[in-house]
């Protein structure tokens, strides 16, 4: 789950970066693009969030085995 949450957050941060160039260019609503980019802001800290979460709990589960072992 780690290494899925780790390549969303990369997909993420890229799709946040140049969608938001894109609807700032395309738009003629200069609130609809920051709207639109605040989102795409809210769902890479979100991802991120999520895969330091599966990161952190993975490294203490392979811990815990090696201690066991």
């Amino acid at each position: 789950m780690y290494l899925l949450a780790r390549d969303m957050t990369a997909i993420s941060a890229l799709i946040a970066v140049f969608f938001s160039f894109g609807v700032v260019a395309a738009s003629a609503n200069s609130r609809t693009a920051a709207l639109y980019s605040a989102a795409l802001v809210a769902q890479y800290v979100l991802i991120a969030s999520a895969a330091r979460n599966y990161g952190t709990r993975f490294v203490l589960n392979v811990l815990a085995e090696v201690s066991h072992s």
